[in-house]
Formats: structure tokens, C-alpha cells, sequence
């Protein structure tokens, strides 16, 4: 009887063995899977920051264009009247 107990014992701790194998590869799987995430979301962070940068450029580009342009206004303005006094 204690023989049939130790051998019962002993299959349901190969059983769980066996389970527990399992189980640390489809973790391994799974931690596979999220450090190739990782690579990913860092090339689009890096991608989405070079964007934001060259956005904010553009912005201040636009922002001298439209100084630039207010102040050729002003100036036409000026020639304007002295060119044409009486409009």
C-alpha cells in the first residue's frame, strides 16, 4: 500500500512537472513576444518625436512668414499712399 501511495505521488509529480514545463514555455513565448514589442514602440516613439520636431519647426517657420508678410503690408500700405494720395 505505501508502495502504490509513493508511486501514485510520484505520477502526480511528473504530471505537475510536466505542467509546470509547459507553463515556463509558453512565459518564455510570451516574454519573447513583448521584447520584440518593446524594439517596436521605441522605433515609433522615435519616429513620432522626429515628427513633433520637425512640426514645431514648420510652426516657427510659418510664424517669420506671416511677421514677414505683416510687415510687407505695412510697407505697400505706405507706398501706396504715397503713390496714390487722393485713394
Amino acid at each position: 500500500m505505501i508502495k502504490n501511495k509513493l508511486t501514485e505521488t510520484e505520477k502526480l509529480r511528473l504530471r505537475m512537472d510536466y505542467k509546470f514545463s509547459t507553463v515556463d514555455e509558453k512565459f518564455e513565448e510570451v516574454i519573447e513576444k513583448i521584447e520584440g514589442t518593446d524594439k517596436k514602440i521605441d522605433r515609433v516613439l522615435t519616429q513620432l518625436d522626429s515628427m513633433a520636431g520637425q512640426f514645431k519647426k514648420f510652426d516657427e517657420e510659418l510664424m517669420m512668414q506671416s511677421g514677414r508678410i505683416t510687415i510687407h503690408s505695412d510697407q505697400i500700405k505706405e507706398l501706396q499712399g504715397v503713390v496714390f494720395p487722393n485713394a
